[in-house]
């Protein structure tokens, strides 16, 4: 149920208790961790920033374009919200305007 849920995921939030962890094991645990990493990323990263690069290179100039207006107006809100605190409210009066202009746009196809 719900409840169960939740009081298993309040359980796992707990700090930890010092006490409880065995210091003398964790370092070789911790090794063995670190060299399993470094073997993911020596198989993954290879194959990953290929299709990456691949990918980005398969963008048309508006789809960049989109992507440069997305970033612009993130960094637009985090000035706004630094400089007037008023981060949530730039948000949403953005979601209005483009709901009330773009979204209410009606095309002739339409009528």
């Amino acid at each position: 149920t719900r409840t169960d849920l939740a009081c298993a995921i309040l359980y796992e939030m707990q700090p930890v208790r010092f006490d409880e962890v065995e210091f003398s094991a964790l370092s070789s645990r911790m090794c063995s961790a670190a060299l399993a990493f470094a073997n993911f990323l020596r198989w993954a990263v290879p194959s990953a920033t290929t299709g990456f690069f691949a990918f980005l290179c398969r963008r048309s100039k508006r789809e960049w374009a989109v992507a440069a207006a997305v970033v612009a107006y993130y960094c637009s809100v985090r000035y706004v919200h630094h400089i007037l605190d008023a981060g949530p409210m730039v948000v949403i009066v953005s979601a209005l305007i483009a709901i009330l202009t773009v979204g209410l746009g009606d095309e002739g196809s339409n009528a």
